[in-house]
Parts: structure tokens; sequence; C-alpha cells
């Protein structure tokens, strides 16, 4: 525009000049593809809320909800009107990965178990958190999906104007003169192409997209134990762990080169194993064989380990009330007895396994739904 003309618009609007790039709803604009240190913010507002929590003693169970409830919602808004470059990815997923393992705001490379497996869904092994750099193209291609199905907003009225003219969409060529922005919303054509199932026009929402990007993996076996579990999360979260073989036993620590005593504390007999500490040790059976007398599941021992937990899965499926129980009481258990065992190695305190056991029944009982509670009324 002439400089006059700029002038006299801008003097007979009241209007004040900007320049780009500036701030719209919170988020940077401008015509060039956003730098890193534009994108900065986000980062900051993250780092921000995780410091905050640091204070907080929290399970891993409850950092992976703050995880996915609250970090996932500051960045998919920002990710709905971009697409985040994948360092920026990259480094969001690594705070939220460190937080999760670690509980601070510092990076680590201490975890677990990859983050990529704690993103999968929870019946092929993983917690079902959200997957950015998914998440992020799957959000980019909703948008590509409204604009060739959708011709009620403004900005898609724009472009269809503008850009795509009398042409077909699905046929026309990403037009090279578009903004960084725009060509990105065209070439998500390819993601929305390689869907493997139709798309529904009245319910489209990004997760339709989401669930079909996500890589297919083989089912777990132990999946029955992570749906309908009235268990607290914390104990679903160690069984979780425990079923991948993660959790800290002194077997898997002697192999990373840590000298200890390998005597399992808890029965002081055998060395400590996953196989030895839930399953063979002389205490783990005292407080299973006490669990299974009152829940009257004496089919279940704990001899070996691998028998014994093929045992667990094949009764807690299906939806009865002595299923649901099963289950219930399993996670329990697991979660007493490795919170037992570090007890007794941190603390120096121990407890018998009838107060475990106490425990475990009042949990399964408090936390039983109307049917399941029922069942234990009548043990």
């Amino acid at each position: 525009m002439d400089p006059m003309q700029k002038a006299a618009v801008i003097q007979a609007l009241s209007y004040t000049e900007g320049q780009l790039p500036f701030k719209y709803l919170g988020v940077p604009l401008d015509t060039k593809k956003l730098s890193i240190l534009q994108l900065q913010p986000l980062i900051t507002k993250m780092v921000a809320k995780i410091t905050s929590w640091t204070a907080k003693k929290l399970s891993y169970a409850g950092r992976a909800q703050l995880v996915q409830t609250v970090l996932f919602a500051i960045q998919s808004y920002w990710a709905q009107l971009f697409t985040l470059p994948v360092q920026i990815v990259k480094l969001i997923e690594a705070y939220c990965r460190s937080y999760l393992w670690s509980g601070g705001n510092v990076l680590t490379k201490k975890l677990l178990l990859a983050w990529e497996k704690v993103c999968l869904p929870k019946s092929v092994g993983g917690l079902n958190l959200t997957n950015l750099q998914v998440w992020n193209s799957a959000a980019i291609a909703k948008t590509y999906w409204d604009l060739t199905h959708k011709q009620d907003k403004l900005w898609i009225k724009w472009i269809h104007a503008y850009y795509v003219k009398r042409q077909r969409i699905d046929d026309m060529s990403i037009p090279q003169s578009a903004s960084w922005m725009i060509r990105k919303i065209f070439e998500a054509k390819q993601i929305i192409n390689q869907l493997h199932r139709p798309l529904d026009e009245q319910t489209i929402i990004i997760k339709h997209i989401y669930l079909q990007l996500i890589p297919i993996h083989s089912k777990m076996d132990w999946r029955c134990l992570m749906f309908q579990n009235n268990a607290r999360p914390k104990a679903i979260f160690t069984m979780w762990i425990q079923n991948h073989g993660r959790l800290l036993t002194k077997d898997r620590l002697k192999r990373w080169g840590l000298h200890m005593d390998e005597t399992c504390v808890l029965c002081q007999a055998d060395k400590e194993t996953r196989e030895h500490l839930f399953a063979e040790c002389a205490y783990a059976n005292r407080l299973w064989t006490r669990l299974s007398q009152w829940a009257q599941v004496h089919s279940i021992v704990p001899n070996i380990w691998i028998q014994y937990f093929q045992l667990i899965i094949h009764h807690s499926k299906g939806k009865t009330a002595s299923a649901m129980l099963l289950k219930m009481m399993y996670v329990e258990y697991i979660y007493v007895l490795w919170r037992e065992r570090n007890t007794r190695i941190f603390e120096g305190a121990s407890r018998e396994h009838e107060a475990l056991a106490r425990e475990v029944v009042s949990m399964c009982y408090f936390r039983a739904d109307k049917k399941v509670k029922g069942l234990i009324q009548n043990l």
C-alpha cells in the first residue's frame, strides 16, 4: 500500500501500525515459519508448571495424570494452530518424560521405560499418554479435513477464494505462493490418504485421526488387568512396571554394576528377583495364601511365577464380580509387597504379612463398585 494511503487509513480509523511477528490470543503470528526462539514461550510455560509441582510428593500415577491433562492441554492449543518443529516436540516430550520418572524440572535420561512405549494404548502395554508428534500431525490433518469438508468459516472461504478457486482440493498441487502455514495444511493431505478407515463426516475429531496414526502393536495378554480395575492408581502403575519387568529389583541393579547384598529382605532366604519376590518368596506366599482364603480363590497358588501370572490373567478376564475382585486384589498385592520391600531396605521398618493382608482387603472393599462389594459382603 502506498505510504500516504496507509497514513490516511490509520488516521481515519484511529489504528496504530504494528509489525510482524505479534501475539494474538497468546500465540505468535508471522508470515514466515516460526523460529525456535518464537516458540520458546511454550517451553517456558510448561517448565513453570512442572516447577510448581516439584514441591508436591506425587506418585508416578499422579505425575502421569498431570502430564496427560495439564501439560498436554498447554501444548495442544499451539499444536492445533502450527506444525510444531520436531526439535520443540522432542524438548516438550523430554520435559514430560523427565518429570514422570524423576519428579523434577531438570532434563534427565533416567527412565524405567521408553517414552514411545508409555504413549502406547493400554491394550498393547502402554499408559495411553498422548504421543505429541503423532497428535500434532493429526491436528494439522484435521485442519485439512475441515478445509475440504467445511466452507462455513471465514478462513476456509478465504483459502478457497484465493488459492483453491474452482479446483478440486484433493487433486490440486500445493500452492507455492502460500504462507508456510497454509502449505503445511495442504501437505497434510498425505496423512488423510494413509488412514486405513474412513472418517465419519458428522463426528470427526482429532482423536479419530490420532488413533489411526498410532503404529499397530500386538496386544498384551495381561491387558485385562489394566482395564476396569478399581485398585489405587499408584498400585496399577506399580503393577504395570512390574509386568514389563522394569522394577528395580536387586538382580537388575547388580547387572548394572551395583554391588549389594542380593538376599531378599522379605524372607532372607534366596536372591531377590521379580519371580522370587512376587511368587516364590515365603513371605509373599503367606500373604497371598491369606488373601486367597479371604477371596476364596484357592486354585491360584504362587509357586512358579509364570504359571501363577497366567492363572491370574485367566481368572481376571470377564466382567463378573469375582474377576473384578481378583484383578483388584492382585494389583494391590503387588503394590503392598513392593512397598514393604522398599520400607525394609530404606527405612529399616517391617510389618507382618497379616497387616498387609488387612490393608489389601480394606482397599478392595472401599474402592470396589456396588457389584463387587456385594460379593465381598458374602465372603
